[in-house]
């Protein structure tokens, strides 16, 4: 059987001839049909890393619950109510004497060799502009994040919006006090937009402005700038289009809507000239009236229909010239290329290796260019250049050659940095240079040399389970996305498990007995109070998040789903199926057993 959930919404049906990255970043296609897309493009292919299988079966996992039957979202006004209330009730909750304490993880979790894992999810870094120990963040799933000691520590201000995805933040160039957000997930549709956010007391408390959207429209929030002559100008990219204010927010137009822009950069020295990377129907736009009209920038680029992803960089150091890297329709490195004429022309400066691969060598195929496209220039130097995928590569010559800078675990003899990059930018007042990535967020002071790690503090992490002690307290473990499994014990957090975490268990009667997983069904199972964790899982062809329950009376009954349920009686010894084809066909997605009889076992598969 199937169970499908009431209170989120999806979606109209189009052509399986679409690319599947198409298909799920677009409001208004089928779930069924994106998801029998994706399948028949993985159909006898090796599934490799860094090809955008991961992140598609994370968006799968989310979205699968949400739809009705037929696929599509029901967008209602009793919905909209629904999160209202939702919203209220949480504001009550957190009323004394309801008072919830944040218990972490505070810093990023210790690997056994002592390396930090990564903490979570970042889209965006930005920098005051006279201070350059005032740092501020978003992040996709854990909202505004401000630091004034160059990101030693950290503070939020926004648990309590409507929902707490940030894609990008933009400053008053005069008063940094006053901060606008564009809110949601750029990259990834975790969370989606509501519209802008502003602040005028440094991002204590925020404030709606002209531009609102409804959650149940799906628009994600790609880049916002303020135009550093005239601030009360602010330029909004969404996927829904570009909007400009004139008046510091209080009313926004809608200047253009033809392409999906997601990246966008003001000329160093003329803000009426602003330049943009779309995404999807993929070219360089520019405008040369501050942002009313747009048009395809220039000679020299490639069509649009070869490549998938545009990311624009501009540089202090030549205010003439301006980057574009594009990704191709495998995600994969199409080329990177530089105009010295204000975009218009273009040189091609290089096409391979693959800087948006897995390989330390960049000799694979393919990448994420849709999900994770970073690229920024020094502001001293036109020709030093880094770009962001997977791995960070980086460039002395203008992008003609390039050297590996770091990678996912510091192979090939780079420095370690977390995987997929979403923003490299350089802070114009002590020349540092950032990335926002997967892991949080790390910053070199000798362009790229060394990277240091400086996500401590920030709380952004996304977990799918917990598992919660029955027999002492503070002991948790939970599996995380894009950075493994933690195990907290008392007030310290480690990593455990590498991989995407999923579901985790403690033993109700032994705390020393505990369980994690990573996707797809590989159960590991510790002995030591966690020190340790050996695989025990009986297969491999597992849901993303293969569930996995301990029997209530029994802790050594374990039962697992895969396309058919398996049962062990000896804590995973030894496994035996249980419904021999009784399944109606696809993975087994949920599993529970009767309180009042361990006897009776309910589950249900994803097939349709």
């Amino acid at each position: 059987m199937k169970r499908f959930f009431l209170y989120l919404l999806f979606l109209p049906i189009i052509s399986l001839s679409q690319n599947w990255v198409d298909m799920m970043q677009d409001p208004n296609v089928n779930f069924y049909e994106t998801q029998s897309a994706f399948n028949n493009f993985w159909q006898d292919k090796d599934i490799e890393k860094g090809k955008g299988w991961k992140q598609f079966k994370r968006w799968e996992n989310f979205i699968e619950p949400r739809v009705f039957p037929d696929g599509k979202i029901q967008t209602s006004k009793l919905f909209e109510e629904y999160l209202n209330l939702e919203r209220d009730n949480n504001n009550f909750r957190m009323l004394p004497p309801n008072v919830w304490t944040q218990v972490g993880p505070d810093d990023v979790p210790l690997e056994g060799s002592g390396r930090k894992r990564g903490i979570g999810r970042l889209n965006s870094i930005v920098f005051h502009p006279t201070n350059s120990n005032i740092l501020y963040v978003g992040a996709p799933a854990g909202g505004f994040w401000k630091s004034v000691d160059a990101g030693q520590s950290w503070l939020t201000s926004t648990d309590f919006l409507t929902n707490i995805g940030v894609s990008d933040i933009a400053i008053h160039p005069f008063n940094p006090d006053t901060l606008f957000v564009i809110t949601g997930d750029r990259d990834a549709g975790d969370t989606y937009s509501y519209g802008v956010m502003k602040s005028f007391d440094g991002g204590s408390t925020w404030q709606t402005t002209g531009l609102s959207f409804n959650v149940t429209s799906l628009y994600r929030g790609n880049r916002i700038l303020i135009d550093p002559v005239n601030p009360n100008i602010i330029i909004v990219a969404t996927s829904n289009g570009v909007y400009r204010s004139s008046d510091l927010g209080d009313n926004f137009t809608l200047t253009f809507s033809s392409a999906n822009l997601v990246s966008m950069e003001f000329h160093p020295v003329n803000s009426n000239i602003i330049y943009a990377g779309s995404k999807g129907s993929t070219s360089v736009y520019k405008s040369i009236d501050n942002g009313i009209t747009w048009q395809q920038s220039g000679t020299g680029l490639p069509l649009s229909s070869d490549v998938s992803r545009a990311c624009i960089a501009v540089t202090n150091d030549n205010s003439n010239v301006v980057y574009a890297l594009f990704g191709n329709n495998d995600n994969g490195f199409y080329a990177l290329y530089k105009s010295s004429d204000e975009g218009n022309t273009w040189n091609q400066q290089s096409n391979s290796p693959n800087l948006l691969g897995w390989s330390t060598s960049g000799s694979d195929n393919g990448g994420q260019a849709w999900y994770d496209l970073a690229l920024t220039v020094s502001p001293l130097n036109e020709n030093i250049v880094f770009v962001g995928g997977v791995n960070c590569w980086k460039s002395d010559d203008s992008g003609v050659n390039w050297t590996l800078n770091t990678h996912w675990y510091g192979g090939g003899g780079a420095n370690y940095m977390h995987a997929d990059e979403h923003m490299l930018q350089y802070n114009t007042l002590d020349n540092k240079v950032y990335s926002a990535n997967d892991g949080g967020l790390y910053v070199s002071s000798d362009h790229g040399n060394s990277w240091t790690d400086i996500s401590d503090g920030l709380q952004i992490t996304q977990f799918y389970k917990l598992g919660v002690s029955q027999t002492v307290q503070n002991l948790v473990i939970g599996g995380t996305q894009d950075n493994g499994t933690f195990l907290k014990n008392q007030n310290n957090w480690d990593a455990v498990i590498g991989g995407d975490g999923m579901e985790c268990i403690i033993d109700y009667t032994d705390e020393n007995i505990m369980y994690g997983s990573v996707y797809y069904g590989d159960i590991r199972k510790s002995t030591n109070g966690g020190n340790s964790f050996s695989s025990i899982g009986p297969s491999n062809n597992g849901a993303w998040v293969t569930p996995y329950i301990l029997d209530k009376t029994d802790p050594n009954t374990i039962y697992i789903g895969y396309d058919e349920l398996y049962k062990s009686i000896d804590g995973g010894v030894s496994w035996n199926i249980i419904t021999n084809g009784e399944t109606s066909g696809g993975r087994i997605d949920q599993i529970n057993i009767s309180k009042s009889n361990s006897n009776i076992i309910l589950f249900s598969d994803n097939s349709n």
